[in-house]
């Protein structure tokens, strides 16, 4: 479903009621709520659903959970985020408040699943900032930060306002991982950079995937054989919620506790 944002939730349960295994775009849906319903429509109806976070299956994000697994960098202490691009043209759907946009559902959504996914942790309260008093009524850059429920803190920032960035640094008490290429790797060799430094030494390991089609053959294998997706609906519901949460943020301008 690579419908505007609004309209992924009401299609979802279309979907499922007609016996359609479904993927659909980030975000899933606009609220936590909405992706509950999701949920239910394909429990009733015995379908496969997964939110199309295409970049997690890129191999180079399981190579920086290994290394931290191996103690390289050390006990991880924070980790930061970002993702961006110069959006020119006005009449964008990205713009629209009515259909979904904003900077934090389009590409705010990634810094959030990278976080939880490379800490193997939930924010347990969260500080959001944007400006939503502009012409088009949708944040055009967020920044949030975010404390963690085993210790660690996070930041992340997108924008629509800024040039192309796409990575996160997770630093730890010996070293940091750089992931240059986080959710956008070369189109063309499907390439994603790391860069490793501990030790006062730092290297580069590259690293090839094409993560559309492991994110396919993975969504393929569950259906042929009735598994549930790496990528659960419970795992998008905790993302939602987190979205939720920096928009309320916002809004009344304060810490929101998960």
């Amino acid at each position: 479903i690579p419908l505007p944002n609004h309209l992924h939730a009401k299609w979802t349960i279309e979907a499922a009621k007609a016996g359609k295994h479904i993927l659909v775009e980030k975000p899933a849906a606009l609220t936590k709520s909405e992706t509950i319903e999701m949920k239910t429509a394909c429990e009733e109806n015995g379908v496969k659903c997964m939110e199309a976070f295409m970049y997690q299956f890129h191999a180079q994000h399981k190579r920086v959970k290994d290394i931290i697994k191996t103690g390289e960098i050390g006990e991880i202490k924070y980790m930061y985020a970002s993702h961006s691009f110069l959006l020119k043209d006005e009449d964008n759907i990205r713009l629209s408040a009515e259909k979904g946009g904003g900077a934090l559902y389009d590409v705010g959504c990634y810094n959030i699943h990278a976080i939880r996914h490379i800490t193997d942790a939930e924010p347990l309260e969260i500080m959001s900032f944007a400006d939503l008093d502009n012409p088009y009524g949708v944040d055009l850059t967020t920044t949030a930060h975010l404390q963690m429920d085993n210790g660690i803190r996070a930041m992340f920032d997108c924008s629509f306002e800024m040039t192309n960035r796409n990575e996160y640094h997770v630093v730890g008490t010996y070293g940091e991982i750089i992931c240059r290429n986080a959710y956008r790797p070369d189109l063309v060799g499907h390439q994603g950079t790391l860069l490793v430094k501990s030790g006062g030494e730092t290297r580069k390991e590259i690293i090839t995937c094409d993560q559309y089609m492991m994110q396919v053959d993975h969504f393929a294998e569950c259906i042929l054989n009735n598994q549930t997706p790496i990528y659960s609906l419970d795992d998008t519901i905790q993302n939602m919620k987190v979205i939720d949460a920096c928009y309320k943020s916002i809004k009344e301008n304060r810490i929101i506790m998960l």
